[in-house]
């Protein structure tokens, strides 16, 4: 099966990771990261907002770094919309699931992202900066928020 396919009885589908991803940090991300943030998800004691799709799938196995297959109990014809995500199973996988919410590394201020961002500092209802990952090439410049009461965000400004 090619990246993306179905099998023909619509209960496998094969993910296939592109091999120059990584993460904020410089290490690389795999398909391990994935089987790791759908358990993750999946455990109860996390209190995931949500688990649509990942509820449906009754496994998931890297096969290798960069090949993900899911395996569903019935077809589940909105896959796309439910395919897992990853999370640094290197920098979280120690954290205990029902600690992860709660973890400011994790959730407030994370230091280990996809993101082509990561953040600089964190002023506490005031402002965050964020800046490009070492990874990026450097067309991307600095972006400080600024946190305001309203509902509407206040336009990043650029370093």
């Amino acid at each position: 099966m090619q990246n993306g396919d179905v099998s023909p009885d619509g209960l496998t589908v094969i993910m296939k990771l592109r091999p120059d991803l990584t993460w904020s940090d410089g290490q690389p991300i795999t398909a391990d990261d994935f089987v790791y943030w759908q358990q993750t998800n999946l455990d109860p004691n996390t209190g995931a907002a949500g688990s649509f799709g990942a509820s449906q799938v009754s496994s998931i196995v890297a096969q290798d770094a960069h090949t993900i297959a899911l395996t569903y109990a019935h077809p589940f014809a909105p896959y796309l919309d439910g395919l897992p995500f990853a999370a640094p199973w290197h920098a979280w996988g120690s954290i205990p699931d029902n600690l992860l919410a709660s973890t400011q590394d994790v959730n407030l201020t994370p230091q280990v992202t996809s993101s082509p961002f990561m953040l600089s500092s964190f002023v506490p209802g005031q402002s965050f900066t964020l800046v490009p990952t070492p990874t990026i090439p450097p067309a991307l410049s600095t972006r400080v928020y600024s946190i305001s009461s309203s509902s509407r965000p206040t336009r990043p400004r650029r370093r």
